[in-house]
């Protein structure tokens, strides 16, 4: 029982891939016009961990690489990770944007499409106060939230499944983020955009077998062999 539960977790690692919490590759998409500086385009980047929110470790590389571009000035991603909000530099032209929004999309196997006036609505209303965006350097605090869904989901499903746990949950709940944050982020606090998924199931294994008992331990390795990094159905 003990190596097919490894097996599977092996498999559940491969399956789900690197970056950890993210969607997987787009085709890229036109719809590339813009009317003023800023331009919002609607991109799969919601995290699959959390599905709530944006990922951290797919929207940081997208951000970066724009702004690396001479004609962006900021780009910025909502918290939902539904769409991308480009500040073009004033002597920026048409054809430029469109060129650097093909050369993104392909980049990053991302799909960008451009929202028409009356979709620009809501992100325009929020992006005018910058609350609720980020741009590639706050994308940690994305993946930071997503490493607390993350174990708070993981010990949810251990409790259901082994309700001697309980009184532990909140003690096990702060050391499995402990050991899984700095396979997320950098000691600077911003995402790391590859993560060795076994490594990090092996770490939360180890650091869950040293806190419970065998039957409390066989539940947690079985909340890892579900999608151990995504919601399950209604699952939060």
């Amino acid at each position: 029982m003990r190596r097919f539960k490894l097996l599977s977790l092996v498999l559940v690692a491969a399956m789900l891939g690197s970056p950890v919490f993210a969607d997987g590759p787009q085709s890229a998409a036109g719809g590339m016009a813009a009317n003023d500086r800023t331009t919002f385009y609607e991109v799969p980047l919601k995290c699959l961990a959390a599905p709530q929110i944006a990922c951290g470790s797919r929207s940081k590389p997208v951000l970066f690489s724009l702004e690396r571009r001479p004609a962006v000035a900021e780009a910025w991603v909502n918290r939902r990770g539904t769409v991308v909000a480009v500040v073009w530099k004033a002597d920026s032209t048409t054809a430029t944007r469109e060129a650097v929004i093909r050369e993104i999309a392909s980049l990053h196997e991302l799909s960008f499409r451009e929202l028409g006036k009356d979709e620009r609505l809501d992100p325009e209303h929020t992006f005018a106060t910058r609350i609720s965006w980020y741009r590639s350097a706050d994308t940690g605090k994305l993946t930071e939230e997503e490493a607390h869904i993350i174990v708070e989901r993981l010990v949810r499903r251990l409790v259901a499944e082994a309700p001697t746990a309980a009184p532990k949950a909140e003690s096990l709940t702060a050391r499995l983020f402990d050991v899984l944050r700095p396979s997320v982020l950098d000691s600077t606090g911003q995402s790391v955009t590859h993560v060795d998924l076994l490594a990090v199931q092996n770490k939360l294994l180890s650091e869950a077998r040293a806190r419970l008992d065998p039957a409390e331990f066989s539940a947690f390795e079985d909340a890892l062999i579900l999608p151990a990094f995504r919601p399950v159905g209604d699952e939060s």
